[in-house]
């Protein structure tokens, strides 16, 4: 109500792109820079003015951006899923050794068992214990065999085939989340669409500009505490992430895609609590245009229901052109009450 009753004082008197009486020669400078264009007001300012202060304007193109689902997840502890694989690992080599020491028990039976033949000097008792080492290596290579399956087993069933096949791969190398320097950590994701993508954005805040991106892994085996849903495994740099860290996440919706103009939040200037940009106009008049509904993305602002192609926004100076356009209501301390 404050900018109707403001602006009604000066509107009247003026004439479309004309300047504004005044008797005062002091406010004529600011008053006067107050004008109708195309029938609307204006700020229009000399180029004088305009060569003492930075100004940057750009023109905007209309984007097509995805919408997002903002959801949540979690960094997952994968101390467990390590120590299998380090399990796993150490009974893969023993089965090795053992498998080794098979073959050398089953060569040493069959050298004597022939040198017996020949009658050579090979007593039944020399014979017997080396059947006996044959048969024990081969029970051990049967016990390793079962552990090792059933190792597998069990780390398909709590952490899913993808990650269970990355943790059973003996070359961490290939898989950097194993290795021992490794940047990357696993995160757990509540993805409440019907085409998982293969990228999201996660952040330790509720601020989308500081999101960093994490790619998709596999279905989740684990559920998040509390919440419904299906959940998947996504991987991401772990800088700044601790075990059991919450996180806030954008999950984009490829059937949702939506279009308009990024308006940067640098051209922003505020005024009577709402949220307004300049658009520059021919002879160095100078625009005031409502945001209105907008959606925010890390790049600024989306306008969907704003026409802005062709038009030369703002960017750098938006707060100088306020202050301009608004000074010539700020009594003057000189002037009687």
């Amino acid at each position: 109500m404050l900018a109707v009753l403001l602006l009604s004082g000066w509107l009247p008197g003026l004439q479309t792109g004309a300047l504004a009486d005044d008797d005062d020669d002091d406010d004529e400078g600011v008053s006067s820079r107050l004008v109708m264009f195309q029938g609307g007001p204006a700020l229009r300012l000399e180029q004088e003015i305009l060569d003492k202060v930075h100004l940057k304007t750009i023109r905007l193109e209309e984007q097509s951006l995805l919408h997002e689902i903002r959801t949540i997840g979690e960094v997952v502890d994968i101390t467990p899923l390590m120590e299998a694989r380090s399990r796993y690992l150490d009974l893969k080599s023993e089965k090795e050794q053992v498998s080794a020491s098979l073959e050398v028990a089953a060569e040493t039976v069959d050298r004597l068992s022939t040198l017996r033949s020949m009658e050579s000097n090979i007593s039944d008792r020399e014979l017997n214990a080396a059947k006996l080492e044959y048969r024990k290596a081969g029970i051990r290579l049967d016990t390793l065999t079962g552990q090792l399956d059933n190792a597998r087993n069990i780390l398909r069933q709590k952490w899913g085939d993808v990650l269970a096949s990355w943790a059973l791969d003996g070359q961490s190398t290939r898989h950097p989340v194993f290795a021992h320097d490794s940047e990357e950590g696993i995160i757990l994701v509540q993805a409440p669409v019907s085409d998982v993508p293969e990228s999201i954005y996660i952040s330790s805040t509720d601020e989308r500009s500081n999101a960093r991106p994490a790619d998709y892994i596999s279905p989740a085996t684990q559920a998040l505490a509390n919440r419904r849903g299906d959940t998947y495994y996504y991987r991401t740099n772990r800088e700044g992430l601790r075990s059991g860290m919450r996180l806030y996440v954008w999950v984009p919706d490829p059937e949702k895609a939506i279009s308009g103009y990024i308006l940067p939040r640098d051209a922003i200037v505020w005024y009577n609590g709402r949220p307004w940009f300049y658009v520059r106009e021919a002879g160095n008049h100078f625009v005031k245009k409502s945001v209105g509904g907008h959606i925010a993305t890390g790049r600024g602002w989306l306008l969907q229901d704003l026409d802005l192609a062709g038009l030369d926004i703002v960017v750098e100076g938006s707060q100088m052109l306020l202050s301009e356009e608004y000074r010539w209501q700020i009594p003057d301390e000189d002037d009687d009450p």
